[in-house]
């Protein structure tokens, strides 16, 4: 292993900060704390998150892009058991990049800066294309109603085994969409 010459939270720092002067990143902001990027238009929220380890010399990082309608979420929000801060930072349909179809969802980083900069173009491109795919393709309720309850409708799709939310936030999402499907997605 070669001379570590960065600590991780300095690496970590020096690719948000690249990612920051993107032209891609533009009307988003960087929430340090969280390690987000997010980008709120009234009641829609576009985000790429960065969650990170950091083992011996190198720092994984296994982004996830989402998108948030508050409409699929707020009516159900007295009935939530989680904390309103988990809530807010939720989102309604969320991808890892081999969800996207990406060979992995794990971008790794040496602290020794080792290929830095061709590791870092590959996770930029790779980050930007899954990003733009998502935030294109559930841009609007009538998008993401093509992308998960139609298929779930024709049969093409199976219903998630674990958790509950999601099943009101498709429910909420055919009924505001396609009022006609409702009963029929219902079952």
């Amino acid at each position: 292993s070669g001379r570590i010459s960065m600590k991780a939270s300095e690496l970590l720092e020096k690719i948000t900060t690249l990612l920051s002067t993107e032209e891609f990143f533009r009307d988003f902001k960087f929430q340090k704390s969280n390690r987000f990027f997010i980008s709120k238009n009234g009641g829609f929220r576009k985000d790429v998150r960065l969650p990170c380890a950091h083992y011996y010399d190198v720092i994984h990082l296994h982004p996830t892009y989402g998108v948030k309608f508050d409409i699929l979420l707020n009516w159900f929000k007295k009935y939530n058991f989680r904390t309103t801060q988990d809530q807010r930072d939720d989102y309604s349909f969320g991808f890892t990049s081999s969800m996207l179809g990406k060979k992995s969802s794990d971008y790794e980083f040496s602290l020794d800066g080792k290929d830095f900069d061709t590791k870092f173009e590959f996770f930029k491109k790779e980050l930007f294309e899954c990003s733009n795919w998502v935030f294109t393709n559930y841009a609007t309720l009538d998008l993401a109603y093509q992308h998960e309850i139609i298929p779930l409708l024709n049969g093409d799709k199976e219903m998630p085994d674990g958790g509950i939310e999601w099943a009101f936030e498709d429910l909420t999402l055919c009924r505001i969409v396609s009022p006609q499907n409702y009963e029929a997605f219902k079952k």
